[in-house]
Formats: structure tokens, sequence, C-alpha cells
């Protein structure tokens, strides 16, 4: 199940993630770009921000464990 623990996150960013920021669009289709507060944007969009906010992020593919996005490696050398 994934799950975001968002109490690392200063209340004013938090406040602006959650109040300023589109909802999770769980069971139904995301809202086309851009999006505001009252649009729906993919779960893994919303975890990205959160963990580069600051939130500990699990369960959700493409961001590792504690918050740090993964990037996906386009080549083989360095």
């Amino acid at each position: 199940m994934p799950a975001i623990d968002d109490r690392a996150v200063p209340f004013d960013v938090l406040f602006d993630l959650v109040v300023r920021g589109p909802m999770p669009a769980v069971g139904r289709p995301p809202c086309p770009p851009p999006r505001h507060a009252l649009s729906y944007a993919p779960l893994d969009e919303i975890a990205r921000a959160m963990a580069m906010a600051g939130a500990e992020v699990s369960n959700i593919p493409g961001i590792a464990p504690g918050g740090a996005v993964q990037r996906k490696r386009t080549s083989s050398v360095l």
C-alpha cells in the first residue's frame, strides 16, 4: 500500500502542496495539465512532489523509501 509520511515537511510547504496542489486521482482518470487545486493528478506525481519537499514516501514505483526520487538511467556511460 502506498504511504506518504509528511511529518518532516515544513508546515508552509505542506500547506501549499495540500491546499493549493491537485488532489490524487485514485479510481478516476487524472485531469490534463496544467493542474490546480480542484483538479486530479496521478498519485505518483503527487508523491514525487511530496518526496521533493522532504516527505518519506514508500511503496510507490520510482520513489525510493525515505523520499529520494529514483532517476532512470538513460545511458550505460556515466
